[in-house]
């Protein structure tokens, strides 16, 4: 068990630092390099890429705390002025990437954007970046001791009130990291059979949601359950949780039955038949 005391901020000169916003900030920016270098190659300009992400910012923050704010609606309506507070914690992650969604789908419609460059294909770009987003931000989370993890006896635990805690943030984060080198292999990838498998736009994407939702599914039983710290449960499960079981199922369904499709087109037994 580690001992553990949080930094919510520090002092540089005359400055106040504040721990979250400095990795915060420094997921974006480095999200901001690795995403240029990708546009390049399909001649996107650095400005649209300003612009992008001017937008991904300004939505995937209102998304994530909108989502907050509905899940907590009781609190909200008794202290309404602290709907804007996400200064002070608050903020959800599937809410966030709804935000970054729809940011994606206004930037191509200002940009007017070619049939050669597709909603798809430009999340697959920023796909990789998401993980990354999420590896350093979530180092912000773990500082803060922005997550309650539940009572553990294992080695690593760490000790913020003299229980054993699971460092829920900091599995995040390795998660993000880890979402971040299988994407990024497979996206430079020479191999054959992954170039195969890839050469559709979006599922580069698909593989990213797969991966997060299956492993947020079983992070989030890391965390607190119960208390005025716990997330909004519902039946046992938090409401990533849920969220997470949809988009992994729904996903799925969606490969499986592309793939279904596929096979379908391609039998030589039905080629040259009308349907019906």
């Amino acid at each position: 068990m580690f001992s553990f005391l949080p930094i919510t901020n520090f002092n540089l000169g005359p400055f106040t630092i504040y721990a979250w916003g400095l990795f915060q900030s420094i997921a974006l920016i480095a999200a901001f390099f690795l995403t240029k270098k990708e546009f390049k190659k399909i001649n996107i300009q650095k400005e649209q890429l300003y612009f992008l992400s001017i937008l991904i910012i300004f939505f995937a923050l209102i998304g994530s705390r909108l989502f907050y704010v509905f899940f907590n609606l009781s609190y909200f309506l008794d202290q309404p002025l602290k709907i804007f507070r996400a200064d002070q914690g608050g903020l959800v992650f599937y809410g966030g990437f709804i935000g970054f969604f729809m940011a994606v789908l206004v930037w191509m419609k200002k940009i007017k954007a070619t049939r050669q460059l597709t909603l798809l294909k430009i999340l697959d770009l920023l796909t990789p970046a998401i993980f990354l987003v999420i590896f350093i931000g979530r180092i912000g989370c773990f500082l803060i001791n922005d997550h309650i993890g539940a009572p553990t006896n294992l080695p690593w635990a760490i000790n913020l009130d003299g229980i054993p805690r699971h460092p829920v943030a900091l599995y995040l984060s390795l998660n993000g990291f880890v979402g971040f080198f299988i994407l990024t292999f497979l996206q430079k990838t020479k191999k054959k059979f992954i170039n195969s498998v890839l050469k559709k736009d979006g599922m580069l994407f698909l593989i990213g949601l797969l991966y997060y939702s299956l492993t947020r599914f079983f992070l989030d039983f890391t965390r607190v359950n119960s208390g005025a710290e716990a997330d909004f449960h519902f039946l046992n499960l938090t409401v990533s949780q849920w969220i997470s079981g949809v988009v992994f199922v729904g996903v799925g369904w969606f490969l499986v039955r592309r793939k279904k499709i596929k096979n379908k087109d391609s039998c030589p037994a039905l080629a040259g038949k009308k349907l019906r």
